[in-house]
């Protein structure tokens, strides 16, 4: 699911896939936590990051973190790392929102993506191969390959918004979760996160910082006091709580976040 400059036509299919897609996944082939094995493209192919996407009925959450996380001890705020670092940490990808698959054709809707703004539409064809799953692109060419994995157990989603506009996508899948929470008119911004942190950065503008920021994607576990964050888009938050046990069912949701000068907060949500 790697978003893409758009075509009028989508491209032919490579070698092999008519006959693979003899059987065609549905979104109910796709349910579960999936990690990626690997992505492969005319230009690279990477077996690295880290990449966790959780379907739980027609809601996603995505999360692609750098196998080489950036050293960030010593500090208690995002403000205290250096520029270097806060450019490493924009390399993450993020993304959550609604899927859609028909006649094996997944779409993927962002309501909300770390980087911002898209090169064109998240389409992938899928197939099974050897239990694995594999998806490549319609008006882009890569291929991913997936695997899902084993005892996920219940799964569930929620749509989730705050009263200042921000979305969030929470999911889980068994005692794992993935949560992804930003701006959705961050879609619609003029530049990604990396270039416009650069011009943050130029310009020492702290309120520009603190807004690039005000986002996170996120994976844990649940356990019996909450949801524990194990990796983030913020690695200060790596062992912090995230929402309270009652998040998948409550009537408001408590989700916490720590800003760009380290405050922790909590915040209330409401389902969509």
């Amino acid at each position: 699911m790697t978003a893409a400059p758009s075509a009028a036509e989508p491209p032919p299919p490579p070698p092999g896939l008519p006959g693979a897609l003899s059987v065609e996944p549905t979104l109910a082939d796709v349910q579960g936590l999936w990690r990626r094995l690997w992505l492969r493209t005319p230009a690279a192919e990477d077996a690295t990051t880290e990449v966790h996407w959780l379907q739980a009925g027609p809601l996603h959450v995505d999360l692609r973190l750098p196998a080489d996380p950036p050293d960030v001890r010593g500090a208690r705020s995002l403000s205290d790392l250096p520029p270097r670092v806060l450019r490493l940490l924009a390399r993450a990808e993020g993304f959550a929102g609604a899927t859609a698959v028909e006649r094996g054709v997944c779409t993927w809707t962002r309501r909300v993506n770390w980087r911002g703004p898209l090169d064109g539409p998240d389409v992938g064809a899928l197939f099974f191969e050897n239990g694995d799953l594999m998806e490549r692109g319609v008006f882009a060419d890569y291929a991913e390959l997936w695997r899902r994995l084993p005892g996920a157990g219940p799964l569930a989603a929620r749509q989730l918004r705050r009263a200042d506009g921000q979305a969030a996508v929470l999911a889980r899948a068994g005692e794992r979760f993935l949560l992804g929470r930003g701006a959705p008119e961050a879609l619609a911004a003029p530049a990604s996160l990396p270039v416009r942190l650069e011009r943050a950065l130029a310009h020492r503008h702290r309120g520009a910082l603190r807004r690039l920021f005000d986002q996170e994607f996120c994976h844990g576990r649940l356990t019996p006091g909450g949801g524990i964050i194990e990796r983030s888009t913020n690695p200060l938050r790596e062992g912090a709580l995230a929402f309270p046990p009652d998040a998948f069912t409550a009537e408001v949701v408590h989700l916490t976040a720590q800003d760009f000068d380290g405050v922790t907060e909590e915040s209330a949500w409401f389902p969509v």
